[in-house]
């Protein structure tokens, strides 16, 4: 008996040892764990613990892979969406995982839809109507109704939101909101009718560009401003000529779309870089989030297009001429996609065509992501694979 007491003896230190061995690596993972939390809070404001989880739980799982039928909506655009696949159509948005996973679906009743993303969160909005909303793959973080028109939105990487909205008792009125939808900054213009706002990635800026008549002649503005103190940046006035856009971009300089020319003005509104157009007919342009400018522009004689593609200080890339069809373009961080005759062609920097991808369908709308092009037509979302341009 004594023999026996003393081999379950042992077996129960063994087991003690086991359990505490499995107790001690739990705790130093939750410390572990603890420290990466509290450093990741530390160093990023936006960071979301509840809005990671969720968002990691409805991505579980795999898709039926691409193509996947698509129909009865009209496309507006398709777009990468920190590495899934956004589209936006007349009555919904749509988010999918590289393999075709459907991580979000929502509908609204918009007139006219658009969307800004910043990571996995999307802003959209009805322009010129009243409405917006922000999405993640998981819920509605928001919705939300003016009184009066929204003219336009953005959304900058830390999660803040500028609305510009007509407003009854100026021009017009913009305001940012920080992640939680509290309000930082409001501003009403009383001499200038507003047409867009742009935020700096970390939301600390804030552009935005108006109009006016002064002595019987069209004037445009630039103005600039510190988000945190309300501070007025610099004011910048451009005679005879339409702002279509303006993006905030790095080191808090503004990029301008004009009628005429693209400029980037200095942060302090003291100097700028111009790329003069005026004797050429602008039909499109496109940026998306690095700071590449594509600029399609038309011969009002032979309707053919040419396509030039600028750098962040308006430096003139490459020039594409005599182009007989522009379906779809986007712009990437080295180069230029083309989408004409259902054929994706991509031209790097020196604009030299390296590869192309084709359908057999017509393309209504395409983006990039990971090496594929990713297609919309009437009925379906398809990948196409890039094959490589064979030179002499």
């Amino acid at each position: 008996m004594p023999a026996r007491i003393e081999e379950i003896d042992k077996l129960r230190k063994k087991r003690s040892r086991k359990v505490f061995f499995k107790r001690l690596v739990i705790f130093l993972l939750v410390v572990f764990l603890m420290f990466s939390l509290f450093v990741g809070m530390r160093y990023a404001s936006d960071y979301d613990i509840g809005g990671f989880v969720t968002d990691f739980i409805s991505g579980v799982g795999r898709g039926p892979g691409f193509p996947i039928a698509f129909a009865g909506n009209t496309v507006s655009d398709i777009y990468p969406a920190n590495g899934n696949v956004a589209l936006l159509t007349d009555t919904g948005f749509y988010l999918y995982k590289s393999d075709a996973k459907e991580l979000l679906h929502t509908y609204f009743d918009y007139g006219n839809p658009t969307v800004i993303s910043s990571k996995n969160r999307f802003l959209i909005y009805d322009c010129f109507g009243y409405s917006y909303r922000i999405e993640t793959p998981s819920n509605t973080m928001l919705e939300n109704t003016y009184d009066d028109k929204i003219i336009g939105a953005d959304y900058s990487r830390s999660g803040h939101t500028a609305i510009l909205t007509e407003s009854p008792r100026s021009l017009a009125t913009v305001k940012v909101f920080d992640k939680n939808n509290n309000e930082l900054f409001s501003w009403s213009s009383t001499e200038n009718y507003l047409t867009a706002c742009s935020l700096s990635s970390d939301g600390k800026h804030l552009a935005v560009s108006g109009l006016m008549t002064s002595g019987g002649r069209l004037r445009s503005v630039i103005i600039s401003f510190n988000v945190t103190n309300g501070e007025e940046l610099f004011r910048r006035y451009y005679e005879d000529t339409i702002i279509y856009d303006i993006a905030a971009v790095s080191k808090n300089r503004v990029y301008a779309v004009m009628e005429n020319n693209a400029v980037v003005v200095s942060s302090n509104g003291s100097a700028e870089m111009t790329f003069d157009y005026s004797n050429r007919t602008l039909s499109g342009y496109r940026r998306t989030n690095n700071e590449l400018m594509a600029l399609i522009f038309t011969d009002d004689d032979t309707n053919k297009n040419s396509i030039t593609l600028l750098d962040s200080d308006c430096f003139e890339l490459f020039t594409l001429t005599d182009v007989t069809e522009i379906t779809d373009i986007y712009v990437s961080t080295d180069g230029l996609y083309l989408l004409s005759d259902s054929t994706v062609s991509f031209y790097n920097t020196d604009g030299v065509m390296t590869k192309t991808a084709s359908a057999e369908e017509d393309i209504l709308a395409f983006t990039v992501m990971d090496s594929l092009a990713y297609a919309v037509t009437d009925s379906s979302i398809l990948t196409l694979t890039f094959e490589p341009v064979i030179t002499e």
